[in-house]
């Protein structure tokens, strides 16, 4: 019936075929390098060698959830790494995807709490934390900014806008001192800005056509 009214009358016969080929999984590893992030931080995939003097993160993306190849995700992580420094921090990782951020901090000396929503993402982020030999540093979490008690002194949202101004009183009462924003456009800045109140902007990175914002808490 329901193909008589799209217009065929004889009869069908389909054919389905299965097919064991994963090889579309696996294919983009051939363009997945290793990459430096940040004056003290490379990120790249276990099967390369990272050089000597930076800080490493291995990451296996699975389902590609975030390889720091992207200029929110290398941004962030330049920002993080400045203002890193050597007291120890802990900090919140809004949406750690991949767990890159978190992953940076642990190996810099910090503790992280890394929140996801995607339990696939969440998960691959856990591996991404084992395969760092980071687990006693870093705790992932499946859940929003809502669901993590306390609060942090530096907390890093890399995600896109419209979900850091949603996300807005979450994260702000969750940051006593530092806040870096990115994965927005400069074209969202202001509005970003003004969903955080409390808070004013000390730096902005540019990696055009993207933002990422250090923002303090105003005393």
């Amino acid at each position: 019936e329901m193909m008589a009214q799209l217009g065929y009358h004889e009869p069908l016969n389909p054919e389905t075929r299965r097919r064991d080929d994963d090889t579309w999984q696996h294919g983009w590893k051939a363009f997945f390098k290793g990459v430096r992030l940040s004056p003290r931080i490379w990120a790249g995939p276990p099967w390369e060698a990272p050089p000597s003097d930076l800080e490493h993160v291995f990451i296996d993306p699975g389902m590609a959830f975030g390889t720091g190849t992207h200029p929110t995700t290398a941004g962030a992580t330049k920002m993080l790494d400045s203002l890193l420094g050597e007291a120890p921090r802990h900090i919140l990782d809004v949406g750690c995807g991949s767990g890159i951020l978190s992953i940076a901090a642990a190996k810099l000396g910090h503790r992280a709490t890394g929140c996801e929503i995607d339990p696939v993402a969440a998960r691959n982020a856990l591996e991404n934390v084992a395969r760092n030999k980071v687990t006693s540093r870093v705790d992932v979490v499946v859940g929003s900014a809502e669901d993590i008690p306390g609060q942090f002194d530096l907390v890093v949202a890399n995600i896109i806008a419209p979900v850091l101004i949603e996300l807005s009183d979450a994260i702000r009462a969750r940051a006593s001192k530092q806040l870096i924003l990115s994965g927005l456009l400069v074209t969202q800045e202001q509005k970003v800005l003004e969903a955080y109140p409390g808070f004013r902007l000390v730096t902005r990175q540019l990696y055009d056509p993207w933002l990422v914002l250090s923002l303090e808490a105003e005393s």
